[in-house]
């Protein structure tokens, strides 16, 4: 194969990857903070938006792609997104994902002196590849973060359920004084509750949710209360 060629295709991929990671820092670096000065998580920050906690609970889940059908068995893709915790629907990422492989497909044919099918195939598999290990990236991150303030979520659970409270009263007290990404779960768990949902139910949604193992732990704790 010419090397030129493996240059170019090397140099195509950095360029895409480059520019997809400094969105991300731009954002998590300048305009997340900004916003986070308006309240402790986003769930807190639409309810502000909107003038029902259930609007906010429904445009928050809408965001996120999040519906009424058991978490647990959601398909794999839209798993992967919800506990991503990005604001991107499966149908939504899907059209970025087709727009970014007719892109660079369409420079490959340009810049490239390769045939169409190649460029077609390579510009496929990037443009396929490069979304998925973003969106995954982004989940284990976070996925970290939630298993960090864990112990302490898990502790004001306890102190209220000591001090006399019901399960809701404790989980809301984790949605109202916690940031994300814990706030905003075991805010939507609250909502759920609130508008209808049983607790088993509710819990488990919340776990499925985040991902996180030793979410399983305090669902059944909690289911046992």
């Amino acid at each position: 194969m010419d090397p030129g060629y493996l240059i170019r295709m090397t140099f195509y991929v950095c360029t895409a990857m480059a520019v997809i990671f400094l969105a991300e820092a731009l954002y998590l670096g300048v305009i997340a903070p900004m916003r986070s000065r308006r309240a402790i998580n986003r769930r807190l920050r639409m309810q502000h938006d909107v003038s029902s906690g259930e609007q906010a609970m429904l445009r928050l889940k809408s965001d996120r792609g999040i519906d009424d059908r058991n978490q647990s068995v959601t398909g794999g893709l839209r798993k992967m997104l919800v506990q991503s915790g990005l604001s991107v629907t499966v149908a939504r990422f899907l059209t970025i994902v087709v727009a970014l492989c007719v892109v660079l497909t369409a420079l490959l044919v340009t810049f490239t002196t390769q045939s169409p099918v190649i460029c077609a195939a390579i510009g496929i598999a990037i443009g396929f590849g490069i979304p998925f290990l973003v969106v995954r990236f982004i989940r284990k991150r976070r996925m970290t973060a939630f298993g960090a303030q864990l112990p302490d979520a898990l502790d004001v659970v306890v102190r209220s359920l000591r001090s006399g409270h019901p399960v809701p009263t404790a989980l809301t007290l984790v949605g109202r004084e916690m940031p994300d990404p814990i706030g905003t779960e075991f805010g939507l768990t609250t909502d759920e509750l609130t508008y209808g949902l049983d607790l088993p139910r509710a819990l488990q949604n919340l776990a499925s949710r985040v991902g996180v193992a030793d979410m399983s732990l305090l669902v059944t704790a909690v289911s046992l209360q």
